[in-house]
């Protein structure tokens, strides 16, 4: 007894001299055994871990001029792809501690080739790069850690303890910039006699602030670096097409959608779960399950139609696109993907990552949550469409989200589209008093950010009378100012999409106060409105 009491208390002892480690050891812990395939690793994850895609790199439209000739052209940081082409997966545990894996490849763009270049130009100077997959000092180990996190004077440490499988492995603590941030780099060789291959991989964690570096680092030294291995059976690196696509319609062989499809790949690498499907028009990636076959075919079949609609409204673009649209399956893995300035949103077109973002709906049922996937696929799908249609440029706010709400409440009735009012616009337009808060003009006048204003209720007005405006001018069979939608498209697409110029125009010889007596009127006539229901704007069979 009294031995088993000395034991206990010397055990209590030795741990009081680990300051942290049981917390850390509470908070931090790698037990979900994974083979990774396609990087022909084996090693083992945070608990209840789910993989995080990876974001697109940035678009950088730039315009260049010529002599009488004006062209835009899509450029990218070639850090920015660099870092993409690295990247190979990312993991969240229950605790929240993040594990992004890179494969070093190639070393960094050198510091002078910081300029913009388009996709094409980068994968010439890489295919004529020297550095490709040789990493033959320190420095050339602390230059891609530099780079990679962003760390301007990384310092690594070789470990003095080498796990069995891999070797050597370097640390390089990140904290006292990125909080909790640290990086392992460690070379990984897979077969053997002439097959034998090596490379270097790198480790990076983002961990919970609660934890105490020192002891985090002892488990993932511990815990995680001696459960790597290669696996001796490695797929390629593209997903395997049948397991990962749904369905494949015929495709047209376009640049255009083959970039797409590349794309799409390189982001749903290493992620269990997620598939794509492709049709002429749109590449769709989710990772939903269940009931997401017969959504996504509901889906590719509304938006077939929608895009007749957007049409008649926005002549199409003279280059075709093919859209990337994104459905996560939960409501954190869209707030995770569109970054917390975003998370209030319910759908989002990012034209610098050239997707299109829906977020999974709510708890409204299993019928309810399709339809309202819909309708913000319909909403979000017209900024889509109408960015590219104006040369990938941003319509006036005012026209972009009237118009967007306006697609956004539609319903199918034998083979039409049946263009109703919005109850949530509705209800809020008419709360909005005659004067100030019904100002046209100023409406149509108002930026980014007086428009998206952060007062919730203020937002909502904005939203509310952009909808209330194209309403009136698309639905309503007396308005005397129908023309004004017509004429804002054609300003837009006549002087390369500036959105001011084309408010200018469109309101060239106008009487504004006439407008706005009218837009009131209508709101205010019974018979004006009812008959507006029965009018249908759209012919989709032309």
């Amino acid at each position: 007894m009294t031995t088993y009491r000395t034991w206990v208390m010397g055990l209590v002892i030795g741990l009081s001299l680990l300051p942290g480690w049981g917390f850390a050891r509470s908070m931090l812990t790698f037990i979900k055994p994974t083979d990774l395939p396609d990087l022909g690793l084996r090693l083992k994850l945070m608990p209840e871990s789910r993989e995080i895609p990876s974001t697109s790199p940035q678009v950088l439209l730039m315009q260049f001029t010529k002599g009488t000739e004006t062209w835009k052209e899509e450029r990218f940081l070639p850090v920015d792809l660099w870092k993409r082409e690295q990247f190979a997966g990312q993991w969240v545990g229950r605790d929240g501690n993040k594990l992004l894996l890179a494969i070093m490849s190639c070393l960094p763009p050198d510091e002078q080739s910081s300029q913009p270049v388009t996709r094409a130009t980068y994968e010439q100077q890489r295919a004529l790069a020297t550095n490709n997959a040789t990493f033959t000092s320190e420095a050339d180990l602390v230059r891609w850690i530099s780079v990679f996190t962003d760390f301007p004077h990384p310092v690594g440490k070789r470990l003095d303890k080498q796990p069995a499988r891999i070797s050597p492995v370097w640390i390089f603590r990140l904290d006292s910039i990125s909080p909790n941030r640290v990086a392992y780099v460690f070379r990984l060789t897979s077969g053997a006699g002439k097959n034998a291959s090596t490379r270097w991989v790198c480790a990076q964690f983002d961990l919970n602030t609660d934890l105490l570096m020192e002891p985090a680092c002892e488990i993932i030294e511990k815990e995680f670096l001696s459960s790597i291995s290669a696996l001796t059976l490695a797929r390629t690196v593209a997903p395997n097409r049948e397991t990962l696509t749904r369905t494949s319609e015929s495709v047209p062989d376009s640049e255009v959608a083959k970039a797409a499809q590349q794309q799409v790949i390189d982001s749903i690498r290493n992620l269990k779960g997620w598939w794509y499907d492709v049709t002429p028009d749109f590449i769709i990636l989710s990772n939903l399950k269940g009931s997401a076959g017969s959504l996504v075919d509901q889906f590719k079949t509304s938006m077939k139609v929608m895009r007749v609609a957007y049409r008649q409204s926005i002549p199409e673009p003279a280059k075709p696109f093919v859209g990337v649209v994104r459905i996560p399956a939960t409501l954190e893995e869209y707030r995770e993907y569109v970054g917390e300035d975003n998370g209030w949103s319910r759908g989002l077109w990012m034209p610098g990552r050239k997707e299109l973002v829906i977020c999974p709906a709510g708890d409204q049922g299993a019928r309810g949550n399709r339809q309202t996937i819909l309708r913000i696929a319909y909403h979000e799908g017209f900024h889509q469409y109408a960015y590219y249609a104006f040369g990938q440029a941003n319509a006036s706010l005012w026209f972009n989200e009237g118009y967007a709400q306006f697609f956004e409440n539609v319903s199918f009735s034998n083979g039409r589209l049946i263009f109703e009012e919005s109850p949530q616009a509705l209800r809020v337009f008419n709360t909005l008093r005659p004067g100030t808060e019904m100002d046209l003009n100023r409406l149509i006048n108002l930026g980014w950010k007086d428009f998206y204003d952060r007062d919730e209720k203020t937002r909502a007005a904005n939203y509310a009378l952009s909808w209330a405006l194209v309403y009136y001018l698309k639905k309503d069979p007396a308005c005397p100012f129908a023309g004004l939608l017509d004429k804002y498209v054609e300003a837009m697409q006549s002087n390369g999409g500036n959105a001011e110029k084309a408010n200018e125009s469109m309101l060239a010889n106008i009487d504004v106060k006439r407008l706005q007596t009218d837009f009131e009127r209508f709101w205010q006539s019974a018979a004006r409105q009812s008959a507006a229901r029965r009018y249908n704007p759209l012919d989709l069979h032309k």
